[in-house]
């Protein structure tokens, strides 16, 4: 995490993301727009749009014929896309992780339009009977929560800046997810291809 977009190629990301919305018929914008909605809203989108980069994943990685399974599977279940796309190497072990975390958070808010109204992303982190592992989960275990970062000129660790801008946390997280997701079927794609030009 820092303030400046690309050092660890945070520009990649960005330029991954703006991708996979072309590639799935969304707009440009709309990752840096859920940040500006409501909490319940924002972590419902978000979730949206991790399944629809799984599916576009698993669809590229494996063939547009099963692009339906996919659709209809849930994300997870067993089997789920999560469990396909985990076995298919797509996604890093902090990244399923995230989406485990993700997955609870919008359950909270899909379970009742009273629930939802009221939520926030941080008082649902610091309701958590488990905080300090979901934390440790989305911060990639103790040496990344205790990693020193700069954020607006400040010193801080990952684990303190996470606990205090969860929000911020999860979109960030989110769109590193979706990259490389993209990344990851794209480079199926490319793998297929080059099996059916060898064939």
């Amino acid at each position: 995490m820092s303030d400046h977009s690309d050092e660890n190629g945070w520009g990649v990301v960005e330029q991954n993301v703006q991708k996979l919305m072309e590639g799935i018929g969304l707009p440009p914008g709309f990752v840096r727009s859920i940040y500006e909605e409501l909490d319940w809203s924002f972590v419902i989108q978000l979730h949206a749009l991790i399944e629809a980069a799984l599916v576009h994943a698993l669809t590229k990685k494996l063939g547009g014929e099963l692009e339906e399974l996919f659709v209809r599977m849930s994300t997870l279940g067993r089997p789920g896309r999560l469990e396909f796309a985990t076995a298919l190497g797509l996604l890093q072990p902090v990244s399923v992780k995230y989406i485990r975390v993700l997955g609870r958070m919008r359950n909270a808010c899909a379970h009742g339009i009273e629930n939802a109204v009221d939520f926030s992303v941080e008082d649902w982190l610091s309701k958590q009977n488990d905080r300090a592992g979901i934390v440790l989960d989305l911060c990639s275990g103790p040496a990344g929560e205790a990693a020193v970062v700069t954020m607006d000129g400040k010193f801080t660790t990952r684990g303190n800046y996470l606990r205090e801008h969860p929000k911020l946390v999860m979109h960030w997280l989110g769109g590193a997810v979706v990259a490389e997701l993209y990344e990851g079927g794209e480079l199926g794609a490319l793998q297929r291809e080059r099996t059916r030009l060898l064939e």
